[in-house]
């Protein structure tokens, strides 16, 4: 669930939910004055789902906005990494993404 100032131009972006064993996700493009798009995507990856998949997932949805339109993307939730872990790759994957 996503809440927005009914004073701002937003919109859901239905087609790019999705929900299965690796990852749940809600989108919402939010358009502020005199500034490029904003992507908000809430997500969230199941402590037992593939973080490989996951990692795909998001990858490539980002990429898929970025061939759409020069935009801000902001990705927030839960994403049941260890960042902490020096020997942890997942937390390092996640940071390649950013």
């Amino acid at each position: 669930m996503v809440y927005a100032n009914n004073k701002q131009t937003f919109e859901h972006l239905g087609d790019w939910d999705l929900c299965n064993n690796d990852i749940e996700c809600l989108w919402t493009r939010l358009n502020l004055k005199a500034t490029r798009p904003t992507f908000i995507g809430c997500v969230y990856r199941p402590p037992e789902g593939n973080i490989d998949n996951f990692l795909n997932v998001l990858e490539n949805k980002i990429l898929d906005i970025y061939e759409l339109v020069i935009a801000d993307i902001i990705i927030l939730g839960d994403i049941n990494v260890t960042f902490s872990c020096s020997s942890c790759i997942s937390g390092a994957m996640i940071l390649e993404l950013t």
